[in-house]
Formats: C-alpha cells, structure tokens, sequence
C-alpha cells in the first residue's frame, strides 16, 4: 500500500496534467474558433465583393445605357436639324417662286384695269388683249410649275435621297423659267398700252 506522502504528489501531478490538457484542449477549440472566425470573415468579405462587382457592373451597364441614348438623341437631333435646314432652303425658294407670281398677278390685274379703262374711251386694245391672254396663260404654266415644286418639298424628309433632292431643284429651275417668260409676256402686255401703241376705234 502506498505511503500518504506519494500519494499527494502523484495527485498534483494527475491535477497538473488534467490542466495541462483542458488548457491545451482550450487552445485547440480557441483556434479552432479563430479559424472558422477567420473562414467566416473571409467569406463575407468575398461576398461583399462579389456584390460590389456585381453593382459595379450593374452601374457601368447604366452608364453606358445612358452614353447610348445620348448618344442616339444626338443623332436623331442632328438630323432633324439636316432636314430642318434642307427644308428651310426648300422653304425659301418656293416663297421666292411665290411672291414672284403675286408680284405678276398683282400687275396682271392693273394692267386689265387700265385695258378695261382704255377700252371705255373707245381705244382699240385687240393687241393688248392678246398680249394679255399669253400673260394668263403663261403666269398658270408658272403656278402649276411652282406648286410641284411645293408638293416635292412638302415630301421631302430625313431619308431624303440625291435623286429627289435634284428633283425639287430641277422643278424650281423650270418654275423660275415659266415666271420669267410670264413676266416677258406680261411686259409686252404694258408696253402694248402706250401712247401710240393702239389706236382709237372709228366711231
């Protein structure tokens, strides 16, 4: 039987040991801990990245939505304004060609007036009359002339190709013709009543 005095020291030694594996038990379960912290740490922060990126890329795709539809306005605004100005000049030229003929009609009509006046006064005016006539005739051939060229500007558009454009300007060319030659036929019209020009009918 063993002495009471090794007893006490075979105790301590069995305490000391016990402490000794429940302190390095205690270490193992710490780092176990600290490394599943460490894993779980890693792994959000993995995440929050993923997430990061993901709206990263979410707000570059926006951004260039954006420069694509700016970029698409700008397009669509610049060529609006190229067929804003291609029917500005279109435009100007059938109100050119229009104020023309009211200039010739407006001068047609005083003309008539001072034949209808003259014929009152018993002159004979058959000259100026026929004169008169081919003025008519040829102010019509100019505003038929110049409402094509109104209906082919009207129809001009943004898909406007060579070929129509050329058209509009070879219809105001031929317009500008008919209301130079009404202006000649309307010019021999006045000439025709001068002093001289008709003779007073016999009574």
């Amino acid at each position: 039987m063993l002495h009471t005095r090794t007893m006490v020291p075979l105790r301590a030694a069995a305490v000391a040991g016990l402490l000794l594996f429940g302190a390095v038990a205690f270490a193992q379960d710490a780092s176990t801990m600290d490394k599943k912290a460490e894993v779980k740490n890693t792994r959000e922060k993995a995440q929050m990245l993923k997430t990061e990126v993901k709206e990263k890329k979410a707000e570059l795709k926006e951004q260039k939505m954006e420069l694509k539809e700016k970029a698409s306005a700008a397009r669509a605004e610049k060529k609006e304004m190229k067929r804003d100005a291609k029917q500005a000049r279109m435009d100007g030229v059938v109100n050119k060609l229009e104020a023309h003929l009211k200039n010739l009609e407006a001068l047609l009509a005083r003309t008539e007036s001072r034949i209808a006046k003259l014929v009152t006064e018993g002159v004979d005016t058959t000259k100026s009359a026929a004169f008169i006539a081919t003025a008519k005739m040829k102010i019509a051939e100019a505003k038929t002339a110049i409402d094509e060229v109104k209906a082919k500007a009207l129809a001009i558009t943004d898909t406007a190709t060579r070929e129509s454009i050329t058209a509009i300007k070879t219809a105001a060319r031929n317009a500008e013709a008919k209301v130079k030659l009404a202006r000649a036929a309307l010019a021999d019209a006045i000439s025709s009543l001068k002093p001289g020009k008709n003779t007073v009918k016999p009574q």
